[in-house]
């Protein structure tokens, strides 16, 4: 890895550049799909590979960064190819994997660097959104496991961790005959790894050597250079170092895709939990009195929007419909008649209980006005506009009406209306209600100028 940031040249297309990169990070990813493991074959032709698509990849760097400092720090040592027929096919094997893995971190390094400034375009001919930069390195997983297993269930369920995208490590695919094995297992296998995941079966639990490769494990754990995932077949008894740890039981060691797939997730770090919906509608409801809890203001809300679509003092509710409308936005049966309560002891709402325990229900003046005034920061503003419309009117008396003061203060209906039912409890106007509940105002007294001032 070069150690500095790759500094993009001027004029470069952001968009285009990020899709050549995505597709060289998935060309070096499918690079160990040339080749099983170090036999001689596989090893030469993922050698020859390798280097033309290194090739490849320094002309497109070349093209895109300032300087060539960058480009030159990635390019890989040449001694790769000197290397075939002087060294032993698993050395050949372990050195291109190696060099895979800095390319990957490079090529992350400099897509996260196209991506950072500006917005790349959702929509380009280039393979933009294939590979997410924190999957451009596939994870390396060592499958610790007792020699009897290995049929029966890991190189399965290897091969299954291979087609999710794990690069899982398995003794006999990557040994060869005369290769050292505390060195290929603990520096080429363990050291190196993403994820330590120990198959615990019953012939695993006693292997003295399975216990070495424990170890190794939770130290690099510990160290959190590592995942460590224990499977567990055969129902046995977790090791101590493991109990404190989120282990997968298996119980059918052929048939185990849930396990597969949580096992899968952990390694990437997906989680199975739902996404997070919306809250319920009554915790921000639409007004907010001071004192009321969020089910109060809710269902206080409905009230008066109820009581304002009939606009009839004294204002009785519908409560069957009321609750229905609070129970679609989740407020339970006892919730709502919590808030009910409430709201009768606060004087917004009137409430009686009939013989066999219906309940009936009317909204208040003050509760119509406590929404309003919660609903309409201007509500002020318009009662004093009303007020003074009634006191500028000419003639005595005024016979003024509701949609006409309405219209003379630039008001809903409602809203001047309320005021006037508020003026008239106070004995300052006469009013009366004619055909359709149209508000007539007949009487207007001197008392009221001083209403200005509150």
């Amino acid at each position: 890895m070069p150690d500095r940031h790759p500094v993009i040249a001027d004029g470069v297309d952001r968009a285009v550049a990020a899709g050549r990169v995505r597709k060289l990070a998935q060309d070096f990813s499918n690079l160990p799909s040339w080749g099983t493991g170090p036999q001689s074959g596989a090893s030469h032709e993922m050698r020859r590979r390798f280097l033309t698509l290194v090739d490849e990849a320094e002309r497109v760097l070349e093209q895109m960064l300032v300087g060539d400092d960058f480009a030159l720090a990635l390019q890989t040592p040449r001694y790769v190819s000197l290397l075939e027929g002087r060294v032993t096919n698993d050395q050949l094997y372990r050195t291109i994997a190696a060099e895979q893995r800095r390319w990957l971190r490079a090529l992350e390094e400099l897509l996260t660097e196209l991506e950072r400034s500006p917005r790349l375009p959702e929509e380009t001919g280039s393979p933009i959104g294939t590979i997410a930069p924190s999957a451009l390195i596939p994870p390396k997983a060592f499958i610790s496991h007792a020699s009897k297993d290995k049929d029966r269930f890991v190189l399965g369920f290897a091969a299954s961790l291979l087609a999710q995208g794990v690069n899982s490590w398995v003794d006999k695919w990557e040994l060869q005959p005369g290769s050292s094995l505390p060195k290929e297992i603990f520096d080429g296998g363990i050291d190196d790894c993403d994820v330590f995941i120990i198959v615990l079966s019953e012939y695993s639990i006693d292997s003295k050597w399975v216990q070495e490769e424990l170890d190794a494990g939770v130290v690099l754990a510990i160290e959190g250079r590592c995942k460590l995932i224990p499977v567990v077949l055969d129902g046995v008894e977790i090791p101590q170092p493991l109990r404190h740890r989120k282990y997968v039981v298996i119980q059918d060691p052929s048939d185990y895709d849930k396990e597969l797939d949580e096992i899968v997730r952990g390694i990437f770090n997906v989680s199975s939990k739902p996404g997070l919906g919306p809250p319920p509608g009554y915790v921000e409801p639409s007004i907010e009195v001071p004192g009321l809890l969020p089910t109060d203001n809710t269902v206080l809300g409905l009230a008066a929007e109820q009581a304002f679509a009939s606009w009839s003092p004294p204002w009785n509710l519908d409560v069957n419909a009321l609750q229905a409308a609070t129970g679609r936005l989740g407020i339970g049966d006892d919730g709502f008649s919590e808030a009910m309560e409430a709201l009768g002891r606060a004087g917004l709402l009137k409430l009686h209980r009939m013989l066999g325990g219906a309940l009936r229900a009317s909204i208040t003046l003050p509760g119509l006005i406590a929404y309003a005034s919660a609903k309409r920061p201007d509500f002020r503003a318009i009662r004093r506009a009303v007020i003074a419309a009634l006191l500028n009117a000419e003639g005595p008396p005024p016979p003024l009406e509701g949609p006409e003061i309405a219209e003379a203060v630039d008001a809903p209906t409602w809203l001047a209306e309320l005021v006037l039912e508020e003026l008239k409890a106070k004995n300052l106007i006469g009013m009366s209600r004619g055909l359709g509940n149209l508000v007539r105002i007949n009487q207007v007294s001197p008392a009221l100028r001083r209403e200005l001032d509150n």
